[in-house]
């Protein structure tokens, strides 16, 4: 079971900045785009990102916990995505079956290169045409569509046309991080401002694309500064020095009875010389020494070989 973060307060912190929508992104949703970033090389990568959402006194709380990566059937995967057949399907029977209720998409660009014409154009009308039956009454542009880029930096965009939206990418153990949209015409990318006119150009005959072109609402943030809500792995800890007398009273402590009365439990042997190896108390070099010094507790050649090969050491 997912743990959630409050509604009512990811609501107050979007009625804080005066907004409608906030998009909470979890931990394990940042971890996956940081490693997404590190993985797309030449290929475009895609999937869905899933989660619950409620509207808490006016406002949409959308919260994205999980994921589903899909293969990229593109016949020009290098510069495009395209998802398999079926995978909206499923996507719909996930939300019918009662496990999520909201979803978006994402994709990846091996450069850090912005959303394309094409992108917004699918989010604004082949996604919503395929899912806004399910959502209703939420139009499926509320929730952005998510772009993760593999390039030199590497950044993480949204992007959606006429609805204004904020993040909020979230860590249990250090403070999220909340990113607010930028309006296109407010933008300072020559690229973002040109937008309207590219799209216009190739996609002449579709009006929402127009319209979300021309209404566009996105967010950058780079990759480096999301690694800071992911924790980094617990370095092993370092091993333990103990003498080769040392190791031998620890087993005959922990063996005690059986050695003194020379009842050789080797699988309780191996268990302890396994647990010991992988806390790193000892090496593999140690276990020989230990092995052959237990001869002298009543341990056979033959006993000693076979705790060897059942280590693989």
């Amino acid at each position: 079971m997912v743990e959630l973060e409050p509604w009512e307060e990811l609501a107050e912190i979007a009625r804080k900045y005066v907004y409608t929508t906030i998009v909470n992104v979890s931990r394990d949703i940042v971890d996956y785009f940081t490693d997404l970033a590190k993985a797309t090389d030449r290929m475009e990568m895609g999937g869905f990102l899933l989660g619950k959402h409620k509207i808490v006194k006016g406002i949409l709380v959308v919260q994205l916990y999980d994921y589903i990566q899909q293969l990229n059937v593109s016949p020009e995967p290098e510069t495009s995505y395209q998802f398999p057949t079926g995978s909206y399907s499923e996507i719909k029977r996930l939300i019918k079956e009662g496990r999520y209720s909201i979803a978006t998409w994402l994709h990846t660009h091996p450069d850090d290169s912005y959303f394309s014409v094409a992108d917004i154009c699918y989010h604004c009308l082949t996604f919503r045409e395929r899912l806004k039956d399910i959502f209703s009454p939420i139009d499926p542009r509320e929730i952005p569509a998510f772009l993760v880029t593999g390039g030199e930096i590497g950044y993480v965009m949204t992007y959606t046309g006429v609805y204004s939206y904020m993040l909020r990418y979230s860590s249990g153990d250090v403070e999220a991080i909340l990113v607010f949209p930028i309006y296109r015409p407010k933008s300072s990318s020559q690229y973002v401002i040109n937008l309207p006119e590219k799209m216009k150009e190739r996609f002449p005959d579709y009006e929402v694309c127009h319209e979300c072109a021309d209404q566009l609402y996105y967010t950058s943030i780079k990759v480096s500064r999301l690694e800071k809500l992911v924790p980094s792995p617990t370095p092993a800890p370092a091993p333990v020095k103990m003498s080769i007398s040392d190791l031998i009273n620890v087993l005959r402590d922990d063996l005690g009875q059986a050695i003194t009365e020379g009842k050789f439990d080797i699988a309780r042997l191996l268990d302890k010389l396994i647990s010991m190896l992988q806390r790193r108390e000892i090496d593999k070099e140690k276990i020989h020494e230990i092995l052959f010094e237990l001869q002298g507790l009543g341990y056979s050649m033959e006993k000693v070989s076979i705790i060897i090969e059942s280590l693989r050491i």
